[in-house]
């Protein structure tokens, strides 16, 4: 529906109060991308991630405290040696953290730097056979190191140096005492020892039939036993390239591949992987999707596993049979069988919400970005993951999801990256591929309207024969027919007020209007349009009818209505925050009420029509909104670019804020407009972690000021700008699961 894909990695824009009555139902719980995950027992656990994130678990992975690490760096590594001892690896410097009490309080423990001059050198790699004794793989483009240390950390003697390579250690893994093996990320590095570390050996080249990969990315390493080693790595829809996997059975000195079985949509990257014992291990990973696979043969044979959800994996831990994976976006996975079935511990994901639909009372769905599902038969209290769009065509990546809507409790199509359009019959259990797509990456079907089951409309860019296509979909979706819309730009919405009459609207300011089906098209023609915007300068995101003299269309800092179904559209004045507002999402529930969302603008709602508009305040303006629904009930939801979702319905067991505590507050920062200094002033109720952080007007992450634990009461802190450049910036303090953000001015 919305072409642009905006990645926030802002943490949760939550209410810190009830805002004309909604309040948030999803919201994030993890703060930060996850880089690592470690596990040391079957409930205690421990996250790794951006801005110094650490966080830890002791119930399995059910809650997560978060813990000081007394660093902004992101972090990319956690390994613990036993239940005291522990390292982590961050960007930004040749350095890694221990901790000797259980993850109380970190000490950063510098590396050597070599050459002088490489400062830099990011820690990915780390393992210890020991408290004391233990490998660090680092790397920079200048040079690359083991480091190893047999006094805890104190001093670290190289023991593997490549030079100008373009390649870092990405994994280390030992079996015992002497052997171990060591893998990077570029270049197809892989190395061995049977000495302890104090030597490391090239291994053979990998290759498969008489091709050599000579550049090729591995992730992870496993060694269950002296001999016996599994690596995976790289993958690549673009080239057709499964999931690398191959196995060794003399300790690393040569490697064989391995095949993949079964799988239809496994062309991602491997990033992890875990072994329980020497026969049965699981891999994960993906490209556009998630992308797991198991081995019940010590890696001679591996299996696709059904996709659990729209993420990316990056990393996996395990406890005998119990495993947990992670994804960047924040999502928390555990399986207690393997894999075979999974739980989502992180109820937001940060990933942003494409769809949204309440098909009854009861039922309703959303859709990610990466094709992500969840399920409500509770009317919106509980939510589901109930797996991913998965088309399960051979030879189709997992492509990305730019539309769903259902037509009932069964019937539903999606449109996809690349073209396709896929249905379910079973109300998104399974799908499959009914429009085939092409293989250009400009290509893209991205809306979709159902006037029933025997006529659904789908628009979509087919690059590769340069058109804008309507496609009419018959017969529940087994037939359909296209044709093009003539509009010759991007389109990203559609919407019919009957079987004839619809109207499509794009890129650079393209409405189309027909009222024979899509057989012939009609250019918009707008008035209205004050001095210094035009048309063609303004994408056209969402367009809706609401009956046959109310039609409503939202874009790049315009507000459009129409009194005869898109034929003649009038600019409508708006109040929505700030003027070049771009607004992605709208949703009226009758012709006198609907919401308006967007970038900067945040939320605003109309109770006349749209002769006024309110801003809805407390949801942070530097977060997008990504898309609105209503309810049978009339219950507003509202989604975001970042995975959270606000409702004024009243829901059984969910409690909506009333107020905050008193105590939490963030005052304005003094002085403001500043220059290039500025005190921000703050109260929290209880002793806990808090989070104070800054973000531009793009919702990007510029720094973190206060990022550990404080005690209840005022605080004060002095914030400098002076590496920034002049603009708005926003403030966000975080503490007790509450948050609360507040606009500033830089201005040099």
């Amino acid at each position: 529906m919305k072409n642009i894909f905006y990645g926030l990695i802002l943490c949760a824009a939550v209410l810190s109060a009830q805002t004309n009555g909604l309040f948030p139902v999803i919201t994030s719980t993890i703060p930060y991308s996850i880089s690592d995950i470690q596990f040391i027992s079957s409930t205690k656990g421990w996250i790794v991630g951006n801005s110094g994130m650490i966080m830890k678990s002791t119930d399995a992975g059910n809650s997560w405290t978060a813990v000081n690490s007394g660093v902004t760096n992101n972090l990319q590594k956690i390994h613990f040696v036993n239940d005291q001892v522990g390292y982590a690896g961050f960007t930004g410097k040749s350095s890694i953290l221990r901790t000797s009490n259980g993850g109380t309080s970190w000490q950063v423990v510098n590396l050597p730097v070599s050459p002088s001059t490489d400062t830099a050198r990011t820690p990915y790699a780390i393992y210890f056979l020991s408290p004391s004794t233990g490998f660090v793989g680092c790397g920079k483009s200048a040079a690359s190191d083991i480091f190893m240390t047999t006094d805890s950390g104190k001093t670290w003697t190289s023991k593997l140096n490549l030079v100008s390579q373009s390649a870092y250690f990405t994994d280390i893994a030992f079996s015992g005492p002497n052997r171990g093996v060591a893998v990077a990320n570029n270049y197809a590095q892989l190395y061995y020892t049977s000495n302890g570390g104090s030597t490391w050996t090239k291994s053979a080249p990998l290759s498969v039939g008489t091709v050599t990969y000579t550049s090729s990315v591995i992730n992870a390493v496993s060694m269950t036993d002296s001999l016996h080693v599994n690596i995976c790595g790289w993958g690549s829809w673009f080239s057709l390239q499964p999931m690398m996997l191959f196995s060794s059975v003399d300790g690393g000195a040569s490697y064989t591949f391995k095949t993949l079985n079964g799988a239809s949509n496994a062309y991602g990257s491997g990033y992890d992987q875990y072994f329980k014992d020497k026969m049965n291990g699981l891999a994960v990973g993906g490209y556009r999707g998630c992308l797991i696979v198991k081995t019940t043969d010590g890696g001679s044979t591996w299996t696709q596993l059904p996709v659990l959800s729209g993420h990316q994996l990056r990393a996996i831990t395990g406890s005998g049979d119990t495993v947990w994976a992670t994804s960047l976006n924040g999502l928390i996975v555990r399986s207690t069988d393997m894999g075979t079935s999974w739980k989502s511990l992180t109820n937001n994901t940060q990933e942003q919400i494409e769809s949204a639909q309440f098909i009854s009372q009861s039922v309703g769905y959303l859709t990610t970005y990466y094709g992500g599902m969840r399920k409500t038969t509770d009317g919106g209290t509980h939510w589901s993951n109930i797996g991913n769009i998965n088309p399960g065509i051979p030879g189709n990546a997992l492509d990305n999801v730019q539309a769903v809507k259902f037509v009932d409790a069964n019937l539903g199509f999606a449109a996809h990256n690349y073209g396709e359009v896929s249905r379910t019959t079973n109300g998104g259990t399974t799908w499959s591929i009914v429009v085939p797509g092409d293989s250009s990456t400009n290509s893209a079907a991205r809306a979709i309207f159902p006037v029933s089951a025997n006529k659904v409309y789908v628009v979509r860019t087919k690059a590769t024969t340069s058109t804008d296509q309507l496609i009419t979909l018959t017969n529940s979706g087994a037939s359909y027919t296209i044709r093009d819309t003539v509009m010759k730009k991007q389109p990203n919405d559609i919407a019919f007020y009957d079987d004839y009459r619809g109207i499509v609207v794009g890129s650079s300011g393209g409405i189309k209007y027909t009222v024979n089906g899509g057989t012939s098209w009609g250019d918009g023609s707008v008035t209205g349009i004050p001095a210094g915007k035009t048309l063609s300068g303004s994408s056209i995101y969402m367009v809706q009818i609401i009956d046959s003299v109310n039609t409503w269309a939202v874009g790049t800092s315009l507000l459009l209505k129409s009194t005869d179904l898109g034929k003649n559209w009038t600019y409508v004045p708006h109040n929505i925050i700030v003027p070049d507002t771009i607004l992605y999402s709208m949703k009226f529930l009758n012709k006198n009420i609907g919401y308006v969302g967007g970038l900067r603008g945040g939320l605003s709602k109309t109770t006349n029509g749209g002769t006024t508009w309110t801003q809805i305040q407390g949801i942070d303006i530097a977060n997008a909104i990504w898309e609105i629904a209503f309810k049978p009930d009339s219950s507003a939801w509202i989604c975001t670019s970042i995975g959270n979702v606000f409702t004024n319905a009243t829901l059984a067991n969910v409690a909506a804020v009333t107020s905050a505590p008193k105590e939490f507050t963030l005052d304005q920062n003094y002085p403001n407009p500043f220059n290039p200094s500025t005190t921000i002033s703050y109260s929290i109720a209880a002793k806990g972690t808090v989070f104070l952080r800054i973000y531009n007007v793009l919702g990007q992450h510029v720094a973190t000021i206060v990022n550990g634990m404080q005690d209840a009461g005022e605080h004060s802190v002095q914030f400098d700008a002076h590496s920034l450049s002049s603009g708005v910036y926003f403030y966000t303090l975080t503490s007790s699961g509450l948050t609360v953000s507040k606009r500033m001015i830089l201005m040099k």
